[in-house]
Protein backbone atom coordinates (compact mmCIF):
# COMPACT_ATOMS: atom_id res chain seq x y z
CA UNK A 1 0.00 0.00 0.00
CA UNK A 2 1.37 3.43 -0.96
CA UNK A 3 1.45 6.71 0.79
CA UNK A 4 -1.41 9.20 0.68
CA UNK A 5 0.55 11.25 -1.87
CA UNK A 6 1.02 8.19 -4.10
CA UNK A 7 -2.67 7.33 -3.87
CA UNK A 8 -3.63 10.91 -4.69
CA UNK A 9 -1.25 10.87 -7.66
CA UNK A 10 -2.78 7.62 -8.99
CA UNK A 11 -6.30 9.03 -8.70
CA UNK A 12 -5.26 12.35 -10.25
CA UNK A 13 -3.60 10.62 -13.19
CA UNK A 14 -6.57 8.31 -13.72
CA UNK A 15 -8.93 11.32 -13.82
CA UNK A 16 -6.62 13.05 -16.27
CA UNK A 17 -6.56 10.03 -18.56
CA UNK A 18 -10.35 9.81 -18.46
CA UNK A 19 -10.76 13.51 -19.25
CA UNK A 20 -8.22 13.20 -22.07
CA UNK A 21 -10.12 10.27 -23.60
CA UNK A 22 -13.36 12.24 -23.44
CA UNK A 23 -11.81 15.36 -24.98
CA UNK A 24 -10.27 13.28 -27.76
CA UNK A 25 -13.59 11.69 -28.61
CA UNK A 26 -15.41 15.04 -28.55
CA UNK A 27 -12.80 16.57 -30.85
CA UNK A 28 -13.01 13.64 -33.26
CA UNK A 29 -16.80 13.73 -33.38
CA UNK A 30 -16.87 17.50 -33.94
CA UNK A 31 -14.35 17.23 -36.77
CA UNK A 32 -16.13 14.33 -38.43
CA UNK A 33 -19.58 15.90 -38.10
CA UNK A 34 -18.37 19.23 -39.51
CA UNK A 35 -16.55 17.58 -42.39
CA UNK A 36 -19.44 15.31 -43.34
CA UNK A 37 -22.41 17.57 -42.64
CA UNK A 38 -21.13 21.15 -42.50
CA UNK A 39 -21.64 23.70 -39.76
CA UNK A 40 -23.38 22.37 -36.68
CA UNK A 41 -25.90 24.08 -34.43
CA UNK A 42 -24.49 25.28 -31.07
CA UNK A 43 -26.59 22.77 -29.13
CA UNK A 44 -24.56 19.91 -30.67
CA UNK A 45 -21.35 21.21 -29.10
CA UNK A 46 -23.04 21.60 -25.72
CA UNK A 47 -24.46 18.11 -25.94
CA UNK A 48 -21.09 16.58 -26.82
CA UNK A 49 -19.29 18.26 -23.94
CA UNK A 50 -21.87 16.92 -21.45
CA UNK A 51 -21.94 13.36 -22.83
CA UNK A 52 -20.67 10.16 -21.26
CA UNK A 53 -17.93 8.08 -22.87
CA UNK A 54 -20.58 5.51 -23.77
CA UNK A 55 -22.67 8.12 -25.60
CA UNK A 56 -19.61 9.45 -27.41
CA UNK A 57 -18.65 5.95 -28.55
CA UNK A 58 -22.20 5.29 -29.77
CA UNK A 59 -22.17 8.53 -31.77
CA UNK A 60 -18.79 7.68 -33.31
CA UNK A 61 -20.24 4.34 -34.45
CA UNK A 62 -23.39 6.04 -35.76
CA UNK A 63 -21.27 8.47 -37.80
CA UNK A 64 -20.07 5.60 -39.95
CA UNK A 65 -23.45 5.05 -41.59
CA UNK A 66 -25.36 8.28 -40.99
CA UNK A 67 -26.60 10.34 -43.91
CA UNK A 68 -27.15 13.38 -41.71
CA UNK A 69 -26.14 14.67 -38.30
CA UNK A 70 -29.71 14.11 -37.06
CA UNK A 71 -29.22 10.38 -37.61
CA UNK A 72 -26.13 10.34 -35.42
CA UNK A 73 -28.03 11.67 -32.41
CA UNK A 74 -31.41 10.14 -33.25
CA UNK A 75 -33.26 13.44 -33.08
CA UNK A 76 -33.79 16.80 -34.75
CA UNK A 77 -30.77 18.96 -33.93
CA UNK A 78 -32.39 22.29 -34.69
CA UNK A 79 -34.18 22.39 -31.36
Amino acid sequence: MGTIAEEWQRRYLAEGWKEGRIEGRVDAILRLLARRFGELPPNVRRRLFRASIQDLDAWIDALLDAEGADEVFGEDLRT
